[in-house]
């Protein structure tokens, strides 16, 4: 014996109203039912005949209005009317740039709440925008960038020089950590392992990194922590200042050029951004130190506003994630 369809009465999707529809058409007949069919439909789709019934009468409706039979659900387009946000819009791009940084402060300055800002932007009415990025050039910044890089092109082939005799020396603050780390390996076997992607480069000569050197002290610690006692010695960094940074390119950059520079018959350019630390190019000191060796060195600034025209802050700093 068939298990009788079980009788719901509740909202039904709209290809199950479509559906529905389609066997009260193909019962009727000039949109008139013959006694049972309404039940017969009811039962054959376990819905409550009140349910066919509502649904059938809304569709006999929107066919007298539009000429089709159609009862779609109403769900999504009842309940109160949206609000139009195209007013609270308009006052927001009249609202000042500095203004517009929070959502509190901007809510405020359109004299709306901040929760319906937050509403409109879950609702995608509105999006944020941040920009992390220098201030636009300037004319006089675009001059000099563009002198700056006009040596940097053979005159003969109109292509770029291979720069081989520049060094680009930056300073950056990374997070000290342990001296040796605990290793984990999650292989269970060795053969699991890739191989590491590096070769020996046999024929180089110079790989053109120099060094990295800390600009720190060590110190023995003034006061007792939860870490380690009072006379300790600890590591901490010192302020850079153009007296640490001209006693960091003459105890160690010179040392180190002198040392690895594969070739003395050219002048090598030590390229510095124009931060307050740093020296000029001309620094008495530094001049006498090179004087002193027997490599051509002089120092060079790179134009305003334009670290990308560092490698360390154009590749390096940013490859290595530091923070």
């Amino acid at each position: 014996m068939a298990k009788p369809n079980t009788i719901r009465k509740t909202k039904l999707t709209d290809a199950e109203r479509q559906r529905v529809l389609m066997a009260m058409l193909l019962r009727s007949t000039s949109s008139d039912l013959k006694r049972g069919d309404l039940s017969a439909v009811a039962a054959t789709e376990g819905i409550h005949p009140s349910t066919i019934s509502r649904l059938w009468a809304y569709a006999k409706v929107e066919a007298a209005r539009s000429g089709h039979f159609a009862s779609p659900s109403r769900r999504n387009r009842s309940g109160r009317t949206a609000s139009d946000p195209t007013p609270t819009r308009e006052r927001l791009h009249g609202v000042d740039v500095a203004q517009r940084s929070t959502i509190r402060s901007a809510a405020a300055g359109c004299g709306m709440a901040p929760t319906t800002r937050i509403r409109q932007l879950r609702q995608g009415r509105l999006r944020t925008h941040t920009s992390v990025v220098k201030p636009v050039l300037t004319d006089a910044n675009k001059a000099e960038r563009l002198q700056f890089a006009l040596p940097h092109i053979r005159r003969d082939t109109m292509e770029y020089v291979d720069m081989y005799y520049a060094v680009h020396v930056d300073e950056k603050l990374f997070f000290t950590l342990r001296s040796l780390l605990d290793a984990f390996s999650y292989c269970q076997t060795s053969s699991c392992r890739g191989p590491a992607p590096f070769r020996p480069r046999h024929p180089a000569v110079f790989d053109g990194k120099l060094e990295i050197w800390p600009l720190v002290e060590h110190v023995p610690a003034q006061r007792s922590s939860a870490r380690r006692p009072a006379g300790i010695i600890i590591t901490k960094e010192i302020s850079v200042t153009k007296n640490t940074y001209r006693s960091m390119l003459i105890a160690n950059l010179l040392p180190a050029l002198h040392a690895r520079w594969p070739r003395n018959d050219t002048t090598i350019v030590v390229q510095q951004d124009n931060v307050p630390a740093h020296i000029a190019a001309d620094d008495a000191a530094f001049t006498e130190a090179v004087a002193a060796g027997s490599l051509n060195i002089r120092l060079r600034n790179q134009p305003t506003n334009s670290p990308d025209l560092n490698c360390n802050d154009l590749g390096l700093f940013s490859a290595i994630q530091a923070r």
